[in-house]
């Protein structure tokens, strides 16, 4: 299980980052607050999307 809970301030960046969420099997818990019970390599792959697609955007804000 891995619970992922965000901050961010730009729209765009946050609705794109929910829909990545809940494509890789996430539900959410609160507001910005999610739990992806899944398997081991769909975890990891969510992990990679995260730092390879986004970790770059948030640096920004």
């Amino acid at each position: 299980m891995l619970v992922v809970s965000y901050d961010i301030s730009d729209n765009r960046l946050r609705t794109k980052f929910s829909k990545m969420l809940v494509k890789y099997g996430a539900v959410r818990l609160q507001y910005s607050v999610y739990e992806v019970n899944n398997t081991e390599r769909v975890i990891n792959n969510l992990i990679m999307m995260i730092e390879d697609t986004f970790a770059k955007k948030f640096d920004g804000n």
